[in-house]
């Protein structure tokens, strides 16, 4: 049969056409297995071994960082090309395999790449041999595990740290499998739960935990593996044999390379030598508790005391002085004053000695405290000037308080304690001269200073002579001039006010000390004072009412009342009042009453009572200066007078009063 050239032409195109597609297809394919090795850090290798011929891809060439235009290679070269360290484990690795005629081969091995640096390759072939069994060929790949291997160190490196920190840790430490059973403990753990290595690994969490405990453990537990929500817990472990320990567990979630919870580790720290020290804590606490409990306890029974004592103490006193000024007023002889100057004088310095103890125990009990309010300087001052002119008077001393329009900021009970020390103290150390009160105000404060005229103080004693007892060192002990706690009183005073005692002094010409206080709200304008009008006859057939529980003072409150022509009924106690009051027939004027009547009885109520008989100036008389008697006292709208009271101080006040009551009517 014969093939026309047309036919042979058209075959050929076709032959031609198929070879294209087919050479197309094989490059193709060629350059994705190249992608494919590229991308996946692998390069294929063909090794003649009856030649000693060794073909390597580009991409292997790569791996390597061969020069992509060098020639086939042998073996010799292969090897020459690895790490030094792993060249003769790989020349052995490969000579054992065609040894044995085996037709797999693997070794894994370093290279070091001129860009690169150090990497890990794993090469892996296929070896075919002749009919009698001689090697004739070996194909495989070149894969780049450097970043596998690294993982795996660094796993191998984790392994050993935590190997490294289970053995050595100081507290205990376990993994635990998901279905919580130990899987890795711990010496230091073991230790803690007085278990074997064996037996815990045999047990869960659950076997080890205090059954009043599992209720808050597990959730957790199961939020952690779910979640991931790291937990610690203070929780009682279990030992064998029955007994617990209080530890703290802290414990978070292991994952595996593709985030899934592979386990947990816990830390598990022994909390019993912190138990037991907040245990002593609680115990020392509960024991500072019923000590604090007992010391207050203790300073309720000392205020208690001291309002007794307080009451107690000023009452004998209060009657002394009393009968002592009625005495004085009476004719006496050269042989009869000789002998009451001196009890007079005595019995001054006793109640100046029993105010600054009364008062020093009151703020060693923690009893003594400040209400600031505004109130007008003048009053308090002109009531001192009232209460220290005779003293000043009978020692020739010039008292200059001048007035001063002035309010000041602070609580007016303790500014009168201070000033009434300083002015007590510059008068019984001042022999000749003046002793003066001045108030200048100034940047928002009041300085109020006592200037004396008396002996100085040296500079070395400026700070001692606040100290109690300590009247200084060139001055003999002289109890008539008190007994030295007046200024250390009125410094602890001041301190509670918020402000202090300043002093400067020079020895030989006298000394100053002042008292700093806050500027109060400006006053109101009122009239100038006018002279106290003291002729006797302003209290003359004035009725008056005296409520005192204490019989000495009542009768000598009666005798001065009487003195000055004043008609006086008394009474003890409320009981007493009702029936005198009952049995006037005549209008009462003036109410005196003992604030403290005992058996729970108030003097206020004897003055609300004589109010509604129409007496309108009444007279409180207290020992008790706490602020809440005080206040409460002032509340009822009374004159206050502190115990021990003597007579210039309520024959001062009575007169006031009745003056200012005139000069109300005549208006």
């Amino acid at each position: 049969m014969r093939i026309s050239n047309s036919e042979l032409v058209r075959a050929n195109a076709e032959l031609e056409r198929r070879v294209a597609e087919r050479s197309a297809a094989i490059e193709e394919s060629e350059r994705q297995l190249s992608l494919a090795q590229l991308y996946a850090g692998a390069g294929t290798w063909d090794w003649r071994i009856d030649t000693d011929r060794v073909h390597w891809s580009d991409s292997c060439r790569d791996l390597y960082g061969h020069d992509p235009n060098s020639t086939s290679t042998c073996r010799a070269d292969w090897i020459a090309s690895l790490h030094p360290a792993d060249r003769g484990m790989a020349d052995r690795a490969i000579q054992d395999c065609l040894t044995r005629g085996g037709t797999h081969l693997h070794v894994l091995y370093r290279i070091t790449h001129p860009d690169k640096g150090l990497r890990w390759l794993e090469g892996r072939g296929h070896v075919t041999y002749d009919e009698a069994g001689r090697p004739l060929r070996a194909t495989g790949l070149a894969i780049d595990v450097t970043e596998r291997r690294l993982a795996e160190e660094a796993v191998r490196e984790n392994e050993g740290r935590l190997a490294a920190i289970f053995a050595q840790a100081e507290v205990g430490l376990s993994e635990i499998g998901l279905d919580g059973r130990f899987r890795r403990v711990n010496d230091r753990l073991c230790a803690l739960l007085g278990r074997s290595r064996d037996d815990l690994l045999g047990l869960g969490v659950q076997d080890v935990t205090h059954p009043d405990d599992l209720a808050r453990n597990l959730p957790l537990f199961a939020s952690l593996v779910e979640v991931g929500d790291v937990f610690s817990i203070e929780k009682r472990y279990l030992r064998p044999d029955g007994t617990h320990f209080w530890a703290v567990s802290s414990v978070s979630r292991i994952l595996g390379a593709g985030g899934e919870p592979l386990g947990v580790i816990a830390v598990t720290v022994d909390l019993t030598e912190r138990r037991d020290a907040e245990d002593r804590l609680r115990a020392a606490h509960d024991e500072a508790v019923r000590a604090r409990a007992g010391a207050e306890e203790a300073n309720r029974a000392k205020s208690r005391f001291l309002a007794a004592a307080s009451h107690d103490l000023r009452q004998p006193v209060t009657a002394a002085n009393l009968f002592i000024n009625l005495l004085r007023r009476r004719p006496l002889g050269p042989a009869e004053i000789a002998l009451v100057e001196p009890l007079a004088s005595s019995l001054g310095n006793l109640t100046g000695m029993l105010n600054g103890l009364l008062q020093v125990a009151r703020l060693e009990a923690g009893i003594l405290s400040a209400e600031p309010r505004d109130f007008p300087l003048d009053e308090l001052l002109q009531r001192l000037f009232d209460e220290f002119r005779e003293a000043a008077r009978l020692t020739g001393l010039c008292l200059q308080v001048p007035p001063v329009r002035l309010n000041v900021r602070s609580d007016p009970l303790l500014v009168e304690l201070i000033l009434r020390n300083l002015l007590s103290n510059a008068l019984k150390y001042t022999r000749a001269g003046s002793v003066s009160v001045l108030a200048r105000a100034g940047d928002g404060h009041v300085a109020v200073a006592v200037t004396d005229t008396g002996p100085g103080i040296a500079p070395g004693d400026l700070e001692r002579i606040f100290e109690e007892y300590y009247q200084g060192a060139d001055v003999a002990r002289d109890h008539s001039r008190g007994f030295g706690i007046g200024l250390a009183t009125a410094r602890r005073v001041a301190a509670l006010l918020g402000t202090r005692i300043e002093v400067s002094s020079e020895p030989g010409r006298g000394s100053t000390f002042s008292l700093c206080l806050p500027l109060g709200a400006i006053p109101d304008a009122a009239s100038p004072a006018t002279v106290l009008d003291t002729a006797p006859d302003l209290l003359a057939g004035c009725s008056a009412l005296v409520i005192d529980d204490e019989p000495l003072v009542l009768q000598a409150i009666e005798l001065m009342l009487a003195s000055w022509g004043v008609r006086v009924q008394v009474a003890r106690t409320l009981e007493q009042v009702g029936a005198v009051l009952a049995g006037l027939d005549h209008p009462l004027d003036i109410v005196v009453a003992d604030y403290s009547l005992g058996h729970g009885q108030c003097g206020t109520d004897a003055v609300a009572a004589a109010r509604r008989r129409g007496a309108w100036a009444a007279v409180l008389l207290t020992g008790d200066t706490s602020p809440e008697r005080l206040a409460e006292a002032r509340r009822s709208g009374c004159h206050l007078l502190h115990k021990p009271v003597t007579a210039e101080v309520l024959e001062t006040l009575l007169r006031t009063v009745c003056r200012e009551r005139r000069e109300v009517s005549s208006s």
